[in-house]
């Protein structure tokens, strides 16, 4: 499967959405004694000291017909939203990896509309190594997704590793207000989320088999799907997101172009 990548100024994937050209600049690295709240974003302004825009497809239909989705500050929350009459994704992707142990989390608020058809409608929170050829990439996703003629939306946690399915745990879902979380231990990676208003977090899946090395982070809104080809566009997607933290890091490794 060919993957093209779109540097705006992430996804993918989830993602994201991630750009390469990070890892031959020079770096700083923080470790985990560092104030890592300098990577927690409330979404009040565009931070582009730690995030980049970007965006990815995955096969050549998407790529002819694709349009950037939008991004916006409202009512200091973030809010991505698709475009109509092709394929679109709106995402950003971290400036930064993070090395080692790590617990993340983005809360965000999507309601799924059952009445398009034609076309899909996806968030997707992700980490993703790099990798000498993008089909050799480990991405850990939550995905929260309504498949057009699909039943109704779900909430999955995704182990995608060469480009094939290595662990995969969903459940029903409807529209989702509150925060998804992914941990890092070791070779194990797991996915959470919390509904808003609940104090308890919710195991949602994990894998045992996760890269080790060095992985970004970012987060998308698209209406498509990774094998749709064709999308009858006709009303945008939107989501709002509003923090991202960082709760533990064994280290960060900046970009500083």
């Amino acid at each position: 499967m060919r993957a093209y990548l779109y540097p705006v100024a992430t996804p993918v994937l989830l993602i994201v959405c991630l750009v390469y050209t990070f890892f031959s600049c020079p770096a700083q690295v923080l470790s985990a004694d560092s104030d890592l709240s300098f990577y927690n974003d409330a979404f009040e302004t565009f931070n582009e000291d730690i995030w980049d825009r970007a965006q990815l497809t995955f096969n050549e239909e998407q790529l002819d017909n694709f349009k950037l989705g939008d991004m916006e500050i409202v009512d200091k929350r973030l809010r991505l939203r698709t475009k109509t009459g092709g394929f679109s994704k709106a995402g950003l992707s971290s400036r930064y990896v993070i090395r080692g142990d790590f617990d993340i989390q983005i809360t965000c608020d999507v309601k799924f509309n059952r009445s398009m058809s034609g076309m899909d409608q996806f968030v997707n929170f992700v980490t993703m190594n790099k990798a000498d050829n993008f089909n050799d990439s480990q991405k850990a996703i939550i995905s929260l997704g309504y498949r057009s003629g699909r039943k109704g939306p779900a909430i999955a946690f995704l182990h995608i590793k060469n480009q094939k399915r290595e662990k995969r745990n969903w459940e029903k879902t409807s529209n989702f207000k509150g925060a998804l979380r992914l941990v890092r231990e070791g070779k194990k990676v797991t996915g959470y989320y919390q509904p808003a208003g609940s104090s308890r977090w919710r195991t949602l899946g994990s894998s045992s088999s996760f890269t080790t090395h060095d992985v970004m982070v970012g987060f998308v809104l698209q209406n498509f799907g990774t094998k749709r080809k064709k999308i009858n566009a006709t009303r945008s997607v939107e989501a709002y997101f509003d923090s991202f933290r960082i709760n533990q890091a064994e280290e960060v490794i900046e970009d500083e172009i």
